[in-house]
């Protein structure tokens, strides 16, 4: 985002106004010195009120500090006295003019002995017009009669005070024009101050303003205190403010190109702590900033507000988020809580592609449009094309101009919320349970052996999520999508996973919905992902080594069978099998098939999809030995069951809203263990055992329609698939 050598760290909490002009980065400082030449150098002996007028967290309380550093810099001749006053702290006209006063006396400086004078004569002033307050505050229809026709009839005013007040405040006039000093008032935050605090300040300021060599420095947003004005007087605020301030000024306008370096520089110095496990796409950021934004920040507070959230928030997800998005997001949350809590709220609305069924596809334009419609005016189209630009769904229905990416893969590679499998990070503020952290990949690929990595993916197998998969085959999906391995951790991490791929997946973990990845394609995805960064010599050496030796002839068997489908098929072949020598597929199926041969039974029934195994094994190695190792199996009716239950695929079903599960019974890899039409009568007479599961039951329904396809010489494997169990 930004020039490295220029970044500084960014620290919470820097909302506080600057002091020293030498650190302005806005532009104040030259303002400020004019300022404060102005208020020194002013000739008119009678008091003045300057205002400086700003939005809420525009600056101006660093400008104040830039103005009173310049002052005191002065030499001792020109220096005033500088009084700060904060009218929030007290309460009522009456207080605040005898508090303006208090604040006054206090900051005279004692060795000058007019300014001990005129220190006297002010507390005598504040007691008279203390005293005055109380001749009429104790009846409040007294006091509205006073404070409407004091401005009408002078002598009802003079009528009704102590005769000392206007003696005395001849004697402060006299003492302060005496001293040869000028005296400066600071006020900021007069736009906190509640309708009738804000009335009763200004009537005060008003009452007291025409000192001599007094200056009040007055800074607020001019429009919110005019409405307070208003709102306590029944006037014309603006008018009532013309009245007392004799020289207002606006704050300087922010150059927007230095907010926007502040924010890039703020940004950098939070991203850049924590490594991205990919490089940072300056071309997408550049899109997502001015597609939204670059408009909501328009004063210094709102760059304070946005680094101060990411600060805290970024960390603990750093590695599980693409950082432009993550940003993007907070972005919303701070300034656009509105629209930010409704995407949190709709994950299946926002995340992944749009439905491919038309009635579902009709809703969610339908929703979209209604969301649209929903944003505030003025910022609705800027508000949905920042969303878009997260949510390519969003653009997708709302958009007709750009090309969408509808690249689910490419999503969860780069941590996109967009990705259902990221989502949640993005709202958790921490890794949810259930999710893969980039910590937990980084300490798996940096096991030294084969057996470290497994130690670790048999651990995770054990971990099952509400949804019931497991662990491991989360860390599998993400390990596909990690591409930072060097040649050593390739061959460690695909020789772990040959090995334990037989018990490192469970059948639990293929369920869930009609597009769940099969188990062996899931683990042979990642092996052969991996060995694609291999050469092809070490890849060869690598697979030939693991077919030799490895315990996994599951996993053998599916690497075996991909690098045969590179020859019989290329376009549904891993792209790590296409450039094996010539020969070496049927090398490598014979040493597999040459293993199959001397395995043992409690080897096959522990693979999954023993149905696929035997089928290989009939076509690569000796397939008479296929039923002399399950023969043991038909000693007893229960072994017999458990052995037709291991060629049982298990299957989703859904009539109209009713999804079920639906069972297939292979045959043809059945009839290679087992005499089929020998075992019929033993088979079908399991129907008669009690307790029978609905999975045994369809699977001996499966076994029959299988007989009948057979004997009609039909495939016994293409007949009745997935049907619905009677």
């Amino acid at each position: 985002m930004n020039d490295k050598a220029t970044v500084q760290p960014w620290e919470l909490g820097s909302d506080l106004p600057l002091e020293d002009p030498a650190d302005d980065y806005f532009g104040y400082a030259p303002f400020a010195s004019r300022l404060a030449s102005a208020i020194v150098d002013n000739k008119s002996p009678k008091g003045l009120v300057l205002a400086v007028h700003g939005k809420w967290g525009s600056g101006k309380s660093t400008l104040l500090n830039f103005v009173k550093h310049d002052l005191k810099k002065l030499p001792e001749e020109r220096r005033p006295v500088i009084i700060d006053f904060n009218p929030w702290w007290f309460e009522g006209r009456n207080q605040i003019a005898t508090q303006l006063l208090a604040e006054f006396s206090s900051q005279l400086p004692d060795k000058l002995k007019y300014a001990r004078e005129a220190a006297k004569a002010i507390g005598s002033y504040s007691k008279e017009i203390a005293a005055a307050a109380a001749t009429y505050s104790g009846h409040i229809w007294v006091g509205k009669i006073v404070e409407w026709a004091s401005g009408r009839i002078p002598k009802l005013k003079a009528f009704i005070e102590p005769e000392g007040v206007p003696k005395v405040k001849k004697k402060v006039a006299a003492a302060l024009k005496d001293c040869g000093k000028r005296f400066v008032f600071f006020v900021d935050d007069i736009d906190r101050l509640t309708p009738d605090e804000a009335s009763d300040f200004f009537r005060a300021v008003k009452a007291l303003a025409d000192f001599p060599e007094v200056v009040y420095v007055l800074f607020f947003d001019r429009e919110e205190v005019a409405k307070a004005l208003t709102a306590s007087l029944k006037m014309d605020g603006e008018a009532y403010l013309e009245k007392i301030v004799q020289a207002p000024f606006h704050l300087p306008a922010v150059d927007r190109q230095q907010l926007q370096q502040k924010l890039f520089n703020g940004l950098d110095s939070i991203i850049d702590a924590h490594p991205m496990p990919f490089a940072f796409d300056q071309g997408r950021w550049s899109e997502v900033y001015s597609d939204g934004l670059d408009r909501m920040i328009s004063k210094p507070r709102d760059i304070v507000r946005i680094l101060n959230a990411i600060s805290v928030a970024y960390p603990p997800v750093a590695g599980e988020v693409n950082p432009i998005d993550f940003i993007a997001l907070e972005f919303l949350r701070v300034f656009e809580p509105s629209v930010y809590g409704t995407i949190r709220d709709a994950k299946n609305y926002f995340c992944g592609i749009p439905s491919q069924l038309d009635n579902k596809k009709s809703e969610e334009k339908a929703y979209f449009e209604a969301w649209k419609a929903s944003l505030p005016d003025g910022r609705r189209d800027r508000l949905s094309d920042l969303v878009g630009r997260i949510f390519p769904k969003v653009e997708r229905f709302l958009t007709t101009d750009r090309l969408v990416s509808s690249d689910s893969s490419s999503w969860r590679k780069e941590l996109r919320p967009c990705s259902l499998d990221n989502f949640d990070v993005y709202f958790q503020f921490g890794v949810p349970p259930g999710h893969v952290s980039r910590a937990e990949l980084d300490r798996l690929v940096g096991e030294k052996t084969p057996k470290g990595i497994a130690l670790l993916l048999l651990e995770a197998k054990d971990v099952v999520f509400p949804d019931g998969h497991s662990k491991a085959r989360d860390l599998i999906e993400r390990l596909r999508e990690y591409d930072q391995l060097s040649p050593s951790q390739v061959t460690n991490l695909a020789t772990a996973l040959v090995d334990n791929g037989h018990i490192l997946l469970r059948t639990e973990d293929e369920r869930g919905g009609f597009f769940i990845m099969p188990n062996r394609w899931r683990l042979s995805g990642l092996i052969c992902r991996q060995l694609e960064r291999l050469s092809v010599a070490e890849r060869e050496e690598l697979l030939m080594g693991l077919a030799e030796s490895s315990p996994g002839l599951w996993s053998l068997v599916v690497l075996a069978d991909g690098a045969l489908q590179s020859r019989q098929d290329p376009s549904k072949a891993p792209k790590a099998m296409l450039d094996l020598s010539n020969g070496y597929p049927e090398s490598l199926s014979k040493v597999v098939g040459c293993r199959l041969d001397h395995a043992k039974l409690d080897e096959f029934m522990a693979m999954p999809d023993l149905d696929y195994v035997v089928h290989r094994w009939s076509m690569w190695g000796d397939s008479r030995r296929i039923r002399e190792v399950f023969k043991p199996m038909l000693a007893d009716d229960d072994q017999l069951m458990a052995l037709l239950d291991k060629f049982v695929r298990t299957g989703i079903m859904q009539s109209g809203n009713k999804v079920s599960e639906t069972y297939k019974l292979s045959m043809k890899p059945l009839a290679a263990a087992m005499d089929v039409n020998a075992m019929a009568p033993r088979v079908i007479g399991l129907a008669d055992r009690p307790n029978l599961s609905r999975r045994q039951l369809a699977t001996i329904e499966r076994f029959k329609q299988g007989l009948n396809a057979m004997a009609e010489g039909k495939d016994p494997d293409n007949v009745h698939l997935f049907d619905v169990d009677e």
